[in-house]
């Protein structure tokens, strides 16, 4: 699939400004009127398409009719694997095989004992991922009766992928790799997000070596996810890119299939702005849907970075 360039955020604008604001004007202001009120909701969640509004509950059907969804997260933010979790508590029991970003590839999480013990037994790193941050997601994964299995590269591989630029992956992901090509548009997507995500710091020298590992984590996902239909992929943000991450590697390979990316992402203000709707906008080829909620205060990651 080759994707189309991006159009002037002008023409964006154009197309769905007016309707944009007049919908996504009452979704801002009354958040106790989207759904299902088990749901801490704290911002609002909009269908790309048509830049629409929904509902939780709409965004529940959406992820159940899906063969492959990927739940995004930012992963220090607490409440996006809370929203998640309570997500995945609206499905019916045991209805989807869950694929975790934070377990090694392959790894069963298996059932009973100590939820922690267990987790990490499936390859899980209690320091890595700030436990209890995930709590409440694997929680709901548990009491809704989900398989769980790994989706990531073993964290001892990483250095080799880099090193070799890709070519220690195993061989399924090698192999999964070689059926979904990026073209010359992803690539510098890709290196654009590789660049932003290390605050301009990483010499363009490493760019090939970082893109092989975030390639092979995304071929990796995509393949447990493949191999246990339907399923939800649980990661961050970066692996639920539709253009890029676990979606593209599935729609690629298995176009056949209904493909679903969300996104949880921030924003400091909730009410309807030009610079919100022009965020959204530029979505337009990279997620199916955005469930916006406010920043989780933290310090700024490229601080350190500026001062060197």
């Amino acid at each position: 699939m080759t994707l189309p360039p991006s159009p002037p955020i002008w023409l964006l604008l154009k197309k769905h400004l007016s309707s944009a604001l007049c919908g996504l004007g009452s979704l801002f202001f009354l958040p106790t009127a989207w759904g299902l009120d088990t749901l801490p909701v704290t911002g609002p969640i909009v269908r790309i398409s048509d830049m629409a509004p929904i509902s939780v509950g709409q965004l529940v059907q959406a992820v159940l009719s899906a063969d492959v969804a990927v739940l995004g997260e930012v992963h220090d933010n607490p409440r996006h694997h809370q929203l998640r979790g309570e997500l995945l508590r609206q499905l019916p029991a045991a209805s989807k095989t869950v694929v975790a970003e934070h377990l090694s590839w392959r790894l069963r999480f298996k059932e009973g004992g100590e939820l922690l013990t267990n987790l990490q037994a499936a390859g899980f790193e209690e320091k890595g991922w700030g436990w209890p941050l995930h709590q409440p997601l694997f929680e709901a994964v548990t009491a809704m009766q989900m398989p769980l299995v790994g989706g990531n590269l073993p964290g001892e591989s990483i250095k080799e992928v880099f090193k070799t630029r890709g070519q220690s992956l195993p061989e399924a992901v090698r192999s999964l790799l070689a059926k979904t090509p990026f073209d010359e548009q992803q690539r510098k997507a890709m290196d654009e997000e590789i660049d932003q995500g290390h605050c301009g710091a990483m010499p363009a020298s490493m760019f090939e070596g970082m893109a092989a590992v975030q390639r092979g984590r995304d071929a990796a996902m995509a393949e447990v996810a493949l191999a246990h239909l339907p399923s939800i992929v649980v990661a961050g943000n970066g692996h639920a890119w539709k253009h890029l991450g676990v979606p593209f590697v599935v729609y690629k390979s298995s176009p056949h299939l209904h493909t679903l990316s969300v996104l949880f992402m921030e924003w400091d203000d909730m009410r309807p702005s030009l610079e919100k709707q022009a965020f959204l906008a530029e979505l337009a080829q990279q997620a199916d849907y955005v469930w916006l909620t406010p920043p989780h205060p933290r310090k700024d990651p490229c601080e350190s970075l500026r001062k060197k």
